[in-house]
């Protein structure tokens, strides 16, 4: 999995790398290789965001999520990628069925 992150007016540590690549790691059985993520990380006085694009095979999945620390938001962000790209594995699958 090609991961690229994106820090605007932060810089990204690598403990928040390794969070992205450990919870976006789960998501990989979902999806056809080869599976690329760009990550955009943005800090705010008050609110972090995180906006995480996942693609695999022909799809693409977009979410994007605030929250008070960096780390929640990317968490809240990968989650619902996660959702996804479960949803869209469950409906081929039901496809293949048929």
């Amino acid at each position: 999995m090609k991961i690229d992150f994106v820090g605007r007016h932060l810089h990204v540590e690598e403990a928040t790398r390794t969070l992205a690549a450990e919870k976006l790691g789960k998501i990989v059985r979902y999806l056809h290789e080869p599976v690329e993520a760009h990550i955009v990380l943005e800090a705010g006085k008050h609110r972090h965001m995180a906006e995480v694009q996942l693609r695999g095979g022909r799809k693409e999945f977009v979410a994007k999520e605030e929250a008070i620390t960096l780390h929640d938001a990317l968490e809240l962000a990968v989650e619902k990628v996660e959702e996804q790209a479960k949803r869209a594995h469950e409906k081929d699958v039901q496809a293949k069925r048929r």
